[in-house]
């Protein structure tokens, strides 16, 4: 790895991480590679997409909320307020931390049935082709034939050929290579493989099933469902005045609607 692609790589998301918390989850990319000295080209080169770039931004503090949720598990206290908690915990840490709950609309972590869900959190099954029309045999451009292709956006695919026609399990980066967020200094592959939301998913779910089980939390409801309440409220108390009580308070009352009917 060369040093001025490491030097370019932490300069690119030092810039990032001051722009998103001044300007939010839409800051100008740009003003980013203006700030870390870079050309457009450099900052794409190591983060393809705009949500590559928010991914590594927050990934470490994602982290830190998934090792809270890990360490409340295990606890062994009441699985139900350890799930509250943590929830909450979210909700306020998502609200206070600017450009984190939009950000996370970006990702796709797997629905109940284990299917990707699309930019809103809704289930999609399958991707979109060239024109983001729905395309289930096509593969990418130069691809062999997929059930979930996708076309020349270097949106996530599962089975096709990505533009060079090599497969790949997610994106596929610039050269066609496959990645699932950004690429490391020189565009090598990250560590960062999960989207934050997977992270939050799989430590999420650690909490819920024992929720459920001591009858906690309706046995219907999912950390998908749970994620997607938590980060709307993040998103409409973030430029309330007290922006982390408000959102603490706002889950408490929409939690109460996941326990058991009596």
């Amino acid at each position: 790895m060369r040093a001025d692609a490491r030097r370019n790589y932490e300069q690119i998301l030092a810039a990032a991480e001051a722009e998103v918390a001044r300007a939010g989850a839409d800051a100008s990319l740009e003003e980013i590679a203006r700030r870390a000295g870079v050309g457009s080209a450099t900052l794409h080169r190591h983060f393809p997409s705009r949500q590559s770039l928010l991914e590594a931004v927050f990934h470490d503090r994602v982290v830190a909320l998934c090792d809270r949720a890990h360490q409340l598990a295990a606890a062994g206290d009441d699985p139900g307020r350890a799930l509250a908690d943590w929830l909450r915990e979210l909700a306020a840490y998502g609200a206070t931390t600017r450009g984190l709950a939009k950000s996370l609309l970006g990702g796709t972590p797997s629905g109940p049935s284990g299917t990707p869900n699309g930019p809103s959190g809704t289930p999609s099954t399958t991707a979109s082709g060239p024109s983001s029309t729905p395309s289930t045999t096509a593969g990418g451009p130069g691809g062999t034939p997929g059930t979930t292709a996708n076309g020349p956006s270097s949106t996530p695919n599962t089975t096709a050929g990505g533009p060079g026609g090599t497969p790949g399990t997610t994106a596929n980066g610039p050269s066609g290579t496959p990645n699932t967020t950004a690429n490391g200094p020189g565009g090598s592959p990250s560590t960062t493989a999960s989207t934050c939301e997977a992270l939050l998913v799989e430590a999420g779910d650690e909490l819920l099933r024992p929720a459920q089980a001591a009858g906690a939390v309706r046995p219907e409801v999912t950390i998908v469902d749970l994620l997607t309440l938590v980060n709307a409220v993040s998103l409409a108390t973030e430029t309330s005045p007290d922006a982390g009580a408000e959102a603490a308070r706002l889950a408490t009352l929409a939690l109460d609607g996941v326990r058991p009917r009596l």
